[in-house]
Parts: C-alpha cells; structure tokens; sequence
C-alpha cells in the first residue's frame, strides 16, 4: 500500500467555542493541521495549538480564497483536507481515511455535507450536497474568488464532469447558518459586504448574484431574492454556461416565500426537463399545484418525490423532498380532495 499524507488546511478568526469540536472530529485521521488565523481576539491560536496544529498569522484582506491558498502553500501533505471551524467530520466506525486514500488515481473527492439552519440541529431542517473537500497537494488546485471560494477545477482539468466525482463516506455537518450562529458571527452583513464589492467588477461572476440571493432570501427578502437569482441565471446563459440546478431551488423557493407561487406555473416544468432528477423541483411543481387547487395532479409530483428518494446529491437537496415533507403534501392533498367543493382559504395570495 502507497503511504499518504493528509494536510488540514483551515483559515480561522474568533472560533474558540467551536475550534476544538472541529479539530477533535478529524485530528485522528489527518497527519498534520495547518491553520491561518486572521486577527483572533480569543483563544483561538492557542487552542489549535494544544490539538497539535501548526498556526500561522495573516491579517484579513477581505479575500477569503489568498489566505486559504496561504495555508494551503504551507501544507506538506500528498492530499489537502479543508474545514471551516463551524464544521465537524463524521466517519464511519473503523474507517481510516489514509487508507482509502492511499492507492487512488483521482485527484479529488467529494465528502456528504449537512447545511443546518434554524435554531438547532435538527434532521428535519437541513440541506445536504456533495461537495469536492479533499483534493492532491501540489497539483495546481487552487482557490478562487474573495467569498464563497471554489477550487479552480476547469483550470487543471478542463473536461471534467462533476458527474464523474466519487463521495467519500464521509460526512460533514455545517452550524454556520444557525439562528445563533449568524447571529454572533454577523455573517450576512459580512458577506453582503464583499459580494457587493465583487459586483462592482466590470465583469460580474454569475455566482455572486447566486450568492446576493442567497442572502436576500435568508433575511425574508424574496423579491428581491427573485430577481438576483434571475439575473444569475441570465448571466449563465449569457456565458454559454447551463445555470446549475441550485439557482432553480432558490428561484422557485423565492417565489412561494414571497406569496406568488403561481407565478412559478408552468415554467417549473423547464426546469425539470433540465434537471429531471432534482427532488426539489418536484416537490415545488407539487406545492405549486397544490396552492392552485390542482391536488391530483400534485399528490403524482409528491408521488414522483418518494420515487426519486433524495440520494442524488450532486444537487442541493432540501431533506425531506423525498420523504417526510411529500409525505407531508399528500396528506395536505387528500385532506383538500375530501372538503371540496369548500373554498380552500391556504391559497396564497398569489394565486
């Protein structure tokens, strides 16, 4: 078996209440811990310290990708593993990441990650994705953009296909869009911020308005959410570029935050011919149809959600599209199917 190293690379600020669960999730699995820190003002440094991790200072630039790319330039490992400290790692029992690694051709890996939002963890208020946290040092990876950073994929390899990408049975579970934890670290005034600055540039990345929308949408403006998110997909045309599945998500769910689900009548169905295998698009197309007082015709979308399960997670999947939330909008139908002809008064005022 081919030995191989694995580098944890994180950039931290002010995450002595979290540093430690992080570091203790993965420690075990890593070989060494390479943490930039940007101006702690509490324990932070020494308490990644004392888990064995070697700490470097830089001070914040408002740019996100320089001092990941600082950290991993200082990384010695074969493979590079990279965390943020609202994160912890969860690996089956017996399982040895070096192992898994230590013979593999692929260049990177994607692990399970659970976004958490809300008040607290809960299985019943969360997203989940596959995403690319595991990558070979010293290959060309590097990453880009000043928030929201992503690894420079199509510059080391420009045919890839994410379809291509293996998952790891690994998972990470994600706190950082908990009530408290938005709260404390003010992340949406933060982000805002610099994706406002990025928008300025004469050329305006598609995935800045994604993530603009993104915002709106958490702070209840779905209006405004709306149009951004179809500015973004605009933008994806306009590049030649198909808009990934997430935009989707968030256009339709903007529309039934704001009350205006009707308006998302018919053209969800294009969305589904683009990404047929996407729960949460079909679970929209049911909620759609449910607030139009289509039921039959919803209960076979929510039916077509069970059917699809929620596995395919090269697309942002909302848990419980494929489970207990269609559960939930056949029950909603059937229960509407035996008071007609009474006026259904859950219609939004949209419709």
């Amino acid at each position: 078996m081919t030995s191989c190293r694995i580098s944890l690379c994180m950039i931290v600020r002010d995450e002595a209440k979290r540093i430690s669960n992080c570091l203790e999730s993965v420690r075990d699995q890593v070989d060494e811990i390479v943490i930039v820190d940007t101006g702690s003002k509490d324990d932070t440094p020494e308490i990644c310290r004392a888990l064995g991790a070697t700490v470097y200072h830089r001070p914040w630039n408002d740019h996100f990708s320089e001092v990941r790319n600082y950290g991993i330039e200082r990384a010695t490992g074969d493979w590079i593993f990279w965390l943020d400290a609202d994160e912890t790692v969860q690996f089956p029992e017996g399982y040895s990441l070096r192992s898994e690694l230590a013979n593999r051709e692929e260049l990177m890996f994607q692990v399970q990650l659970f976004h958490y939002f809300g008040e607290r963890r809960d299985a019943e208020q969360m997203f989940k994705m596959a995403q690319v946290r595991l990558f070979r040092n010293r290959v060309g990876f590097q990453f880009k953009h000043a928030i929201h950073e992503a690894l420079n994929v199509l510059e080391v390899l420009p045919d890839f296909s994410s379809r291509s990408l293996q998952t790891l049975p690994v998972s990470i579970h994600h706190d950082g869009y908990l009530d408290d934890v938005v709260r404390e670290k003010k992340k949406g005034a933060r982000n805002v911020a610099l994706l406002e600055k990025a928008s300025e540039q004469e050329t305006v990345d598609p995935w800045v308005l994604y993530h603009l929308a993104a915002e709106d949408y958490r702070e209840q403006e779905y209006e405004r959410a709306y149009a951004l998110v179809n500015d973004s997909i605009l933008s994806f045309l306009l590049i030649g570029r198909m808009p990934p599945s997430l935009l989707y998500n968030l256009k339709y769910f903007s529309l039934i935050g704001a009350g205006r689900s009707a308006a998302g009548w018919p053209s969800i169905e294009k969305a589904i011919e683009l990404y047929p295998d996407y729960v949460n698009l079909h679970w929209i197309k049911g909620e759609i149809l449910f607030r139009l007082q289509r039921y039959e015709e919803a209960i076979t979308s929510f039916q077509t959600c069970l059917a699809l399960g929620e596995e395919h997670d090269h697309h942002l999947v909302w848990v419980g599209a494929g489970s207990f939330h269609a559960l939930d909008g056949i029950k909603r139908c059937e229960q509407a199917l035996r008071q007609e002809p009474q006026e259904n008064t859950s219609i939004d005022k949209g419709v």
